[in-house]
């Protein structure tokens, strides 16, 4: 394993869950920048930048508590189910407005992410699913 790789495995298996959500955000919306960049050179890597940002918003959406969530929670399984419709529109079209528009819905929720840790005074609850590290590299 490559030293850059072993580094990011460490820091991923050592995050606290709020930054790990926001390295799944911040992993998802780098694939979808990069299957912008490669979709007409090399669609089969393109594909697979898709299908790992396809992982993170599965992984995303089942890690939800729904519970104690609440509306919070269903409004989200709404916007994932969402994203992975038009991020699966977009695999077999190579529509990069769909792209575009899950890269924009990825920022906003991240961006939102980053105003919680600022201001980190409560505990984020872990998520129960557990974390494939290939994701969000």
């Amino acid at each position: 394993m490559r030293p850059h790789k072993m580094y990011q495995q460490v820091g991923i298996t050592t995050a606290d869950p709020l930054r790990l959500i926001v390295m799944l955000y911040e992993g998802a919306i780098r694939n979808l920048n990069q299957w912008q960049r490669l979709i007409d050179q090399d669609p089969g890597e393109a594909s697979a930048r898709l299908t790992r940002t396809l992982e993170i918003i599965n992984y995303l959406r089942a890690a939800l508590d729904r519970e104690k969530g609440g509306e919070i929670a269903l409004n989200l399984e709404r916007l994932y189910e969402y994203m992975r419709d038009r991020l699966a529109d977009a695999n077999i079209s190579n529509d990069r407005d769909k792209v575009a528009e899950v890269i924009r819905l990825l920022q906003t929720l991240l961006d939102g992410w980053h105003g919680i840790a600022s201001s980190q005074g409560h505990v984020t609850p872990v998520p129960t699913e557990p974390l494939n590290l290939s994701m969000v590299g």
